[in-house]
């Protein structure tokens, strides 16, 4: 976790709403899958919900690839 001075870098998270973007589903869909552990890198920072960024997108891809483990 990149965490300076209370700050988080904000190239390594994505925002419920960026994820949304990404896979087409709706915020609150994400929502739901990251409280269930479906989506992985789900970070709360107080009450921001953030999903690591690098751990998202390769979970994207290995969905894409048709990877079970994913």
């Amino acid at each position: 976790m990149s965490v300076t001075q209370g700050t988080v870098e904000p190239s390594l998270y994505l925002r419920e709403t960026d994820v949304a973007r990404l896979t087409g589903l709706s915020k609150s869909k994400i929502n739901e899958m990251g409280l269930a552990g479906l989506i992985p890198g789900r970070v709360k920072f107080d009450r921001a919900v953030r999903y690591h960024r690098p751990m998202v997108m390769t979970w994207l891809e290995n969905l894409a690839r048709g990877d079970d483990a994913a």
